[in-house]
Parts: C-alpha cells; sequence; structure tokens
C-alpha cells in the first residue's frame, strides 16, 4: 500500500476523469499506474513500489504497455532525462537506449 499527502483534488488528464480525492490530507493506493502518476507529480509518499522494469518473474516487462508517466518515472529511476512534451515512443526509445548504453558499459 503506498500513501500519498496532498488536498484536494488529483485530475487524470490521459483518462479525461478524477485520478485520486486526499482526504484527511491522505490517499491510499496498490494501483501502480495512479502510483507512478502522483509520484511524477510530485505528491510526498510512503509506502513500497515495485521497480518498474521489471515484472515478478525479473524479466523486462513490455513498455509499449505503460503509460507515458509509468514510462517517465522509469526513465528517472534510470537517470535518463525525458524533455517535457515528448512522445510515449520516443520515451520508450530513449529507454531502451540507455539500457543498450548500460549493457555496453558492462561489457
Amino acid at each position: 500500500m503506498i500513501t500519498f499527502y496532498g488536498t484536494g483534488l488529483v485530475w487524470d488528464k490521459e483518462n479525461n476523469k478524477l485520478l485520486c480525492k486526499f482526504v484527511d490530507g491522505k490517499f491510499e493506493t496498490n494501483d501502480q499506474r495512479t502510483a507512478n502518476i502522483l509520484i511524477n507529480a510530485g505528491y510526498e509518499f510512503e509506502g513500497e513500489i515495485e521497480d518498474e522494469a521489471q515484472d515478478s518473474t525479473g524479466q523486462a516487462t513490455d513498455l509499449e504497455q505503460k503509460t507515458a508517466a509509468e514510462l517517465k518515472v522509469i526513465a528517472e529511476e534510470k537517470g535518463i532525462d525525458i524533455p517535457a512534451r515528448t512522445k510515449k515512443e520516443d520515451i520508450i526509445a530513449l529507454i531502451r537506449a540507455g539500457e543498450q548504453d548500460a549493457d555496453n558499459d558492462t561489457q
């Protein structure tokens, strides 16, 4: 469970609907997408967050199935700078290029 701290409402602009409502300054979720959006927006939080780039078997997950916000979090965790308004496909390309560079550095 991840607990976020803030006030008011947060709008999910990708789905054009309410993402969350803070009650007494808190919002709790188990949803990874929601957590990624709130983290990307800079909300304070506590709790565990799974590694974005791996699934339960330790294999890389399919980046195409991630949202742009989730991809930005993955890139940030890998130290990859993503310019504002970068398209999803370009974020995926930057992540993959960063992974290839990391693989080449270890060889």
